[in-house]
């Protein structure tokens, strides 16, 4: 991360905005290991979940990215221990994973479509 004397005005809002209201999108480095921890239970819950409906070794790694005035928690989806995709951030993995299980019910005829 830049040194703060060394961010111009707008990168000094972006810091601040991340410090006071701490995302998977733009945290500061208090919340960081706080965010990962939350992503790591989320991401425990959904692969839990993801297990009725595919088969095979899927997994989820969160890492965090480094950035110019912030830290953001992203993730990894992992099958059979290769990398298959890499999404910045968490939540939108978890987002595609649910898209991905809600379809699977509404095709099975559990779920309603709109």
């Amino acid at each position: 991360m830049l040194d703060p004397k060394d961010m111009t005005y707008e990168q000094k809002v972006a810091a601040e905005h991340a410090e006071e209201q701490p995302s998977y999108f733009a945290c500061g480095r208090r919340h960081l290991k706080d965010l990962i921890a939350k992503a790591e239970r989320e991401a425990a819950e959904i692969l839990e979940e993801l297990r009725h409906f595919f088969r095979g070794d899927i997994g989820i790694q969160i890492v965090p990215y480094e950035y110019a005035t912030c830290f953001s928690v992203g993730a990894t989806l992992t099958v059979n221990g290769e990398t298959c995709r890499e999404y910045d951030t968490a939540d939108l993995c978890f987002l595609e994973l649910n898209e991905l299980m809600l379809k699977r019910l509404i095709d099975a005829g559990v779920a309603p479509a709109r």
